[in-house]
């Protein structure tokens, strides 16, 4: 199970009971039993920015910073997002089925480029592509094949 928590300026993710990352290095470390005073678990303190171009279905939102990955994430009706590396072959391989899959989604899909986040900003992913549904901080792996089909099979059963 993940958890995300915010308290103030500080955003928490954490995988289980291990702490996985922290915006604010002077934050208290908590498991999900334990948060520090005035967090909430799965809730923001804040509604998230809306982004200009993203949160719309049927198209794809390129993320490029830990802010949208985060907003992205924090999506009350969910989100899909591939969480990808720009030398990684398997996630060229399979960028045109993510794209046709988006075309016909009742959610958001995200193509998140990695290159400027740490191994910490990464929620942990342990390798490329991750392809993981979130709603409200929660996130779920698809673990099936990588196919446009098998994509939108994977996200109609989670909405």
């Amino acid at each position: 199970m993940e958890y995300l928590a915010v308290a103030g300026a500080a955003i928490l993710f954490f995988h289980g009971i291990k702490k996985i990352t922290t915006k604010n290095p002077d934050t208290v470390m908590a498991t999900p039993a334990g948060f520090p005073p005035g967090t909430t678990p799965g809730k923001a303190a804040t509604p998230a920015p809306q982004q200009s171009a993203g949160g719309q279905a049927g198209m794809v939102h390129e993320i490029s910073t830990q802010e949208e990955f985060v907003n992205a994430a924090m999506s009350p009706n969910g989100a899909f997002l591939a969480i990808t590396a720009d030398w990684c072959g398997h996630c060229k391989a399979m960028k045109d089925d993510f794209y046709t899959a988006a075309a016909s989604s009742p959610v958001p899909f995200y193509w998140v480029d990695t290159k400027d986040f740490s191994e910490d900003d990464l929620d942990g992913i342990e390798g490329f592509p991750t392809l993981r549904f979130y709603r409200e901080g929660q996130g779920k792996n698809h673990e099936g094949d990588r196919s446009s089909s098998a994509m939108l099979e994977f996200v109609h059963s989670m909405v």
